[in-house]
């Protein structure tokens, strides 16, 4: 037999009040009101009657309250959290020109058919050698570079930006740029680290600036440093979401890479509740 539902059995209980009710005290005969003369009389309630309709409410309510938790149990808890979002760092390999549709795009509004862009051109490649770091006390940020002259590759002016869907750990992505990351458009390589290699991120304040300070798992510390090894003297961008943050230049104060120990630091034109976000969304995302 099948187990009752909770409206079933507040249903029955109501019934079972309403019967009791009844049985409790009969109805008073035609004659007896009659000898009342027709005054209103003041009916003295029923002790055993009251008790037992307060009894039954209280059933009833329990029954009630009880079928709502059970049933708020049963629905899905929809939960938002890191795993909603992407995060990566990776290397950048070239600006690339604005987006400008023409009959050079293989698809419209969408990237070629085999999925692959094409690899950038020698003089706009983001290359140490074609950068040409050098550390300098007297430079801007403690460094002069050839950055200035570096120009976005043109001929990816007909291909648009890679669809937030397909930016995937071992892509080669081309995205837009926030404006704490100079904005423009990147192409960048295959994720060097992502949001499972972070164990925490905190939001920190120095000197007016808001940034957010990454510690990485042993695994991804290891990663990391591979990552900035590679990109010693160049650049890498971090991905949130499909758009670049931020777009530093690996130790540009420094002559040769050192370990970063598992630490790394996030800084750009934030607000602190952007970074709030940021920080919040970051470990463990995909």
């Amino acid at each position: 037999m099948p187990e009752p539902t909770d409206d079933g059995v507040v249903a029955s209980a109501l019934r079972d009040v309403l019967r009791t009710a009844a049985a409790t005290r009969p109805p008073e005969p035609p004659a007896d009101l009659r000898a009342r003369s027709g005054r209103r009389a003041r009916r003295v309630p029923d002790l055993k009657l009251v008790l037992t309709v307060a009894a039954a409410v209280i059933v009833v309510a329990v029954l009630v309250t009880a079928g709502v938790v059970h049933r708020s149990a049963k629905e899905p808890v929809h939960v938002s959290g890191s795993g909603r979002h992407s995060f990566s760092i990776r290397p950048v390999l070239c600006y690339a020109a604005p987006y400008a549709p023409s009959s050079a795009a293989p698809t419209p509004g969408g990237l070629p058919t085999s999925g692959v862009l094409p690899a950038c051109s020698p003089s706009s490649a983001l290359t140490a050698a074609n950068i040409g770091i050098s550390p300098d006390a007297d430079g801007v940020g403690g460094y002069t570079s050839n950055l200035g002259s570096i120009v976005p590759d043109g001929a990816l002016a007909a291909y648009p930006s890679t669809p937030v869907a397909q930016v995937t750990a071992g892509a080669t992505v081309l995205l837009p740029g926030e404006p704490g990351a100079g904005g423009g458009r990147f192409v960048l390589g295959p994720a060097g680290i992502t949001g499972a290699d972070v164990a925490s991120a905190t939001v920190v304040r120095q000197s007016g600036q808001v940034s957010i300070d990454l510690h990485l798992t042993p695994a991804g510390a290891t990663r990391w440093d591979d990552l900035a090894r590679r990109q010693f003297h160049a650049i890498v961008g971090v991905v949130v979401d499909g758009r670049v943050v931020s777009a530093p230049v690996t130790q540009p104060t420094q002559s040769s890479f050192t370990s970063f120990d598992g630490s790394l630091q996030i800084s750009g034109s934030l607000t602190a509740a952007q970074a709030g976000r940021l920080a919040s969304w970051i470990p463990g995302s995909r």
